[in-house]
C-alpha cells in the first residue's frame, strides 16, 4: 500500500485561508452551526434525565480499556445510549443563536454526524439504523431492520462487533468546515471526530459498560455520499 498519497494530502491541506480576526467581518455562514435532521421520518425521543455524578474523571481515564468481549445479544439499554450520545456528541445548551456541544469543533462549525446502529434492540428502540437528531435529542428512524451475523461482518472489519448491542458510526459533512477553512477544513473534521469518540469511550467507562473502536469494512460504502463521508471508525458498546 502506498502511503504517500495521505502524506501529500496532509501537506497540501496546510494552507489556511485569510480569516479576519474581527468576527463582525465574517459572512453569516461562518457563524452558523448547522443541524441535520430527517424531518419527514419518525422520531424516537431519548431521555433528557440529567447525568448523575459518577466516577471521578481521572478514575475514568485510568480505568478506560478497549474491551472486545461482549455479552452476545444482550438488549440495548436506552438510558446508556441516551447518555453516550448527549454527553459525547450532543447539545448542552443554546443561547444567542449559538450552541454549545459536548465536544469542541474548529470554528464551532461541527462537521460530525452520528448514526447509531442497533443490533440487539428492545420494544422502544428496535434493531435498525438511526440518525442522532442533536437539536431534539432524538433518533431519526432511518430503517427498522434486523442484523444477522453476516450483516455485521459485511459492515465492520472485526468479527467481535457482531456481539455488541449497538455501534455508533461517525460521518463528516466536509463542507461545513471547508466553507471557512478551505482545504484545511479537512483537519477539524478529524479532531472533532476523535474528541467525540473519546467522549463515547469515557462515558461508557463511567457507566461501567464495555466499549471498543472498530474499523469499518473496506468493502462497505453504505456510509458515504457526495456530501457526507464516513470517517471509517466507530465506537461499539455493550454491557458487562
Amino acid at each position: 500500500m502506498d502511503f504517500r498519497l495521505s502524506s501529500l494530502f496532509h501537506q497540501a491541506s496546510k494552507r489556511l485561508p485569510k480569516v479576519p480576526l474581527d468576527p463582525d467581518r465574517w459572512p453569516p455562514e461562518w457563524k452558523t452551526t448547522q443541524f441535520k435532521a430527517y424531518e419527514r421520518l419518525p422520531k424516537i425521543p431519548l431521555s433528557r434525565a440529567e447525568l448523575v455524578a459518577g466516577r471521578d474523571y481521572f478514575d475514568v481515564v485510568r480505568a478506560r480499556r478497549s474491551i472486545r468481549d461482549f455479552d452476545d445479544g444482550k438488549p440495548l439499554n436506552n438510558e446508556l445510549l441516551s447518555t453516550l450520545l448527549r454527553y459525547s456528541c450532543g447539545l448542552l445548551e443554546q443561547e444567542h443563536g449559538r450552541s454549545r456541544r459536548s465536544h469542541p469543533s474548529g470554528g464551532g462549525l461541527v462537521p460530525i454526524e452520528i448514526y447509531p446502529l442497533v443490533f440487539s434492540g428492545n420494544a422502544t428502540i428496535p434493531a435498525g439504523v438511526y440518525h442522532y437528531n442533536i437539536r431534539e435529542h432524538a433518533l431519526d428512524v432511518l430503517w427498522h431492520r434486523s442484523f444477522g451475523k453476516d450483516d455485521v461482518r459485511n459492515l465492520f472489519a472485526y468479527p467481535w462487533v457482531e456481539h455488541a448491542s449497538f455501534a455508533i458510526v461517525l460521518t463528516a459533512v466536509f463542507e461545513r468546515s471547508q466553507i471557512k477553512y478551505g482545504e484545511r477544513g479537512y483537519r477539524p473534521r478529524r479532531s472533532a471526530s476523535s474528541v467525540a469518540q473519546w467522549g463515547v469511550h469515557a462515558m461508557s467507562t463511567s457507566r461501567s459498560s464495555s466499549t471498543s473502536t472498530a474499523l469499518r469494512s473496506p468493502s462497505s460504502t453504505r456510509w458515504s455520499s457526495a456530501s457526507e463521508l464516513s470517517i471509517n471508525t466507530c465506537s461499539v458498546a455493550s454491557y458487562p
